[in-house]
């Protein structure tokens, strides 16, 4: 699954109401990474209880492209290593804080220039990806029927089980992407996912320098009554851009 032709994306974080009445930081991030031997897209809701979770959030985002550049290099390594990786060096990246007090969901895609796919998801959120051939696929850490209002996150699980991964045996140009945390995924109907991949491709065209402004603006103007918490959201093309036909 050689990673072929351009990869294209826009994304954007806003602070909530509650965080803007309250004056407190974002404590959401999202991050890209394109480089030779592989692609790399990252969203991470840090846990309001926790003192440092916006900066868990973005310490998460930097340990991914961080894992992802030593996995790219090792032809065959297993998804356990990656994960095991993407802990440690959270960790590192955490310096003297606290674990707990840092917590944060993380939520990946990573594609590689050997043909390595894989989706990941510690903690609520969403990951959707779409073929340009029509199916999707939804990485989902509760069984079919099961709900659950508890999350777990980097500085909560205790062993790797607590992640959701799929591993990808194809990827094609058309495909694209869509994550979000769950301020965004929590309010989206679940028959209108691809209705909303479409309507990004023309309202926010990566190619365009006003896209990440627009696209700041709506989540602001989230149409849900009630909404308080932070939002973000990431579309990812790879080879082609557009409306699905």
């Amino acid at each position: 699954m050689p990673v072929q032709g351009e990869w294209s994306w826009i994304g954007s974080s806003v602070r909530g109401p509650r965080h803007r009445v309250e004056g407190t930081a974002n404590q959401d991030a999202w991050r890209v990474c394109c480089r030779s031997r592989f692609f790399a897209a990252v969203v991470c809701d840090g846990l309001g209880s926790r003192t440092h979770s916006g900066f868990g959030a973005r310490a998460a985002c930097r340990a991914v492209v961080a894992a992802a550049e030593s996995w790219s290099r090792a032809h065959g390594a297993s998804t356990e290593a990656l994960l095991r990786l993407i802990h440690a060096q959270w960790t590192v990246e955490l310096g003297q804080r606290s674990r707990e007090e840092c917590a944060t969901t993380c939520l990946f895609a990573l594609f590689t220039t050997d043909g390595r796919g894989l989706l990941g998801q510690l903690g609520d959120g969403l990951v959707y990806l779409r073929s340009h051939t029509g199916g999707s696929m939804v990485v989902s850490r509760s069984a079919p029927g099961e709900f659950t209002n508890e999350t777990t996150g980097l500085g909560i699980a205790t062993n790797l089980s607590a992640w959701s991964t799929t591993e990808l045996s194809t990827l094609s140009p058309g495909d694209c992407l869509m994550m979000a945390t769950d301020g965004v995924s929590d309010d989206l109907i679940e028959d209108r996912r691809d209705a909303l991949l479409d309507h990004a491709a023309v309202r926010y065209p990566p190619k365009s320098g006003d896209s990440g402004r627009v696209l700041a603006r709506d989540l602001r103007k989230w149409p849900v009554i009630r909404h308080t918490d932070d939002k973000t959201i990431l579309f990812a093309w790879h080879g082609a851009t557009g409306v699905r036909s």
